[in-house]
């Protein structure tokens, strides 16, 4: 029974593959800006850590 719930065996696709597909297509621009927020904080972290390991 839990199988069923990953895998759909008529169509050949988990419903978590078709769900991140439809997020893609619907909420492009959210997750472009999502994306952009994360690198941002990441090349922030980094960058502390580099003044960090200097001194």
């Amino acid at each position: 029974m839990a199988r069923n719930l990953w895998h759909c065996p008529d169509y050949g696709a988990a419903p978590i593959e078709i769900f991140a597909k439809t997020l893609r297509k619907r909420y492009r621009k959210q997750l472009d800006i999502g994306a952009a927020k994360l690198e941002a904080a990441l090349v922030e972290r980094l960058l502390r850590l580099a003044r960090i390991g200097r001194r």
